[in-house]
């Protein structure tokens, strides 16, 4: 109940030294509130193609990845202590965090529930609520566990059974994903040596039970990047490893998605894919069963030249990598579109990443290729005043639309914006738009629209747009106010590529 929540956050904060009056223990959004403000109104259900609020809404999420290495949320960390960490979010138009959280933290002796860290990720997940700000908690994992390396995170050492096989060295990211060692590591997980894996269930079902009354929960990401463990060469191939994701992942993905809906009726269960579709290899993952329903398709798209690009930080190097990166981009949003029609669950790119934050450009054609599939996602960076990206992690987008998306694009080398829908009559909530002033419209800005008129006041983060009764279709176009004084990014233009079997694939699957 939320008083007991309440309570709980308020014993936190004075271990933590307290928490901020501006907005630390401020409730969530409420229902009536949301309404009223046109915020996306929970619950939010995967609707095929798409998310849907409950008046009806198409809608579109984008926002951060937030995690640390190895526990997060860290009890000094940005997320819990800063107190402008969510209402930044918010003023920036953004509409979704993934939270990462670590099982070796939550249990970190077996049988044991650290109620302080619960307690912590309480403080993220109300901070966000308070903006209205939707949060998926991601149960992450990176080679394992801390047992694996300076950059292992997620599993306990308890968990932790590798057959006495030492690790060699560390290698680092990813290196130590392919050491005998997390192998067979992950080989005892997916096989429930000492009852291992029903212990990753029984902790994804006490994290729900805690969080079950949260509206501004989405769901919960299962597990991030399942790694096939002694299969794993099996995966480094366009068709993937099908038997590791039949036999092992698939019964593992169920039993996780029955967990969490034994105790939340409204969470969405994401299911994610092994570890290389993240670089354009299929999945084999199933419809997930009925009873475990709402589902979505939580998926990645991480070249692997891009991991590269971090270790060898050279210009004319990262250039030749980002042109080679094209056609793996372009297959990984093939093989998600194909995943979840076949499944029948909403895609989410819940993390993409450029090589670092100096690589503004690369993550602007990142994004032009997710606006360009009309495709929710999370930015593993912070929009802070000290990143680089943040001109182009900041976008004006169209939150929630009342009606059928027909497409949308933000240009950060003018700020300027368009958005093209089929409105829906029977929606009678207005179609939002994401605005981030401070960063691109600090002057303010302009909208034209044909097909419908503005409903909130000039200037506004949350743009509001109501379709004129006979309209068919509306067209909205928003730039900054003249004369424009912001600095913006000069860099060259995307290149789309031009890929048949992408636009083949769009055109069957609606768009």
């Amino acid at each position: 109940m939320r008083i007991f929540q309440v309570v709980a956050v308020l014993l936190a904060c004075v271990g933590l030294g307290g928490c901020d009056n501006q907005g630390d223990l401020r409730p969530p959004l409420s229902t009536n509130a949301a309404k009223a403000a046109g915020a996306e109104v929970p619950p939010i259900v995967p609707a095929g193609r798409y998310f849907r609020d409950a008046t009806g809404r198409t809608v579109i999420f984008q926002g951060i990845f937030e995690v640390k290495k190895p526990v997060s949320p860290e009890p000094d960390g940005r997320a819990v202590n800063d107190p402008d960490y969510a209402a930044r979010l918010g003023r920036l138009g953004m509409n979704s965090v993934r939270l990462a959280y670590h099982w070796s933290a939550l249990e970190p002796e077996r049988g044991d529930y650290d109620e302080a860290y619960v307690d912590r990720v309480r403080i993220v997940v109300d901070k966000l609520a308070a903006e209205g700000v939707f949060v998926m908690l991601d149960s992450h994992q990176d080679m394992y566990g801390p047992k694996y390396g300076t950059r292992a995170n997620g599993f306990p050492e308890w968990a932790s059974i590798d057959n006495s096989i030492p690790l060699v060295g560390d290698l680092g990211f990813p290196g130590n994903y392919f050491q005998p060692a997390v192998s067979h590591a992950f080989d005892n997980l997916w096989l429930n040596t000492d009852g291992i894996l029903d212990a990753y269930v029984e902790q994804l079902r006490f994290l729900a039970s805690e969080f079950n009354t949260e509206p501004f929960l989405l769901g919960f990401d299962l597990m991030n990047e399942p790694w096939a463990g002694t299969q794993w060469p099996t995966c480094f191939n366009l068709p993937g490893c099908p038997q590791f994701d039949l036999l092992l992942l698939q019964p593992a993905m169920d039993a996780f998605a029955a967990a969490v809906r034994s105790q939340d009726p409204d969470a969405i269960v994401f299911y994610e894919p092994q570890f290389t579709f993240s670089s354009g290899a299929k999945t084999a993952l199933r419809a997930p069963l009925e009873e475990v329903r709402p589902a979505g398709l939580s998926f990645h798209d991480l070249c692997v030249a891009r991991a590269v690009r971090q270790i060898i930080d050279n210009e004319g190097f990262g250039t030749f990598l980002e042109q080679a990166c094209d056609p793996f981009h372009t297959q990984v949003y093939i093989n998600a579109f194909e995943a979840s029609r076949r499944m029948d669950v909403t895609p989410f790119m819940t993390e993409v990443l450029s090589a670092n934050e100096r690589d503004t450009a690369g993550l602007e054609c990142l994004l032009e290729r997710a606006e360009d599939n009309k495709m929710s996602w999370n930015v593993g960076q912070y929009p802070s005043d000290s990143n680089n990206n943040t001109v182009v992690l900041a976008r004006t987008f169209p939150r929630a639309v009342a009606g059928e998306i027909e497409r949308y694009r933000f240009d950060p080398r003018d700020a300027s914006f368009e958005l093209v829908y089929q409105p829906d009559p029977a929606i009678t909530a207005p179609t939002l738009i994401g605005v981030p002033v401070e960063i691109h419209y600090p002057q303010g800005y302009s909208v034209e629209v044909e097909g419908g008129r503005v409903l909130s006041e000039a200037n506004a983060v949350r743009l509001l747009i109501e379709a004129l009764p006979t309209a068919e279709r509306v067209h909205v176009r928003l730039q900054p106010t003249q004369p424009d004084m912001v600095e913006r990014p000069e860099f060259p233009a995307c290149q789309t590529p031009v890929d048949t079997v992408l636009d083949v694939y769009q055109t069957i699957s609606g768009g």
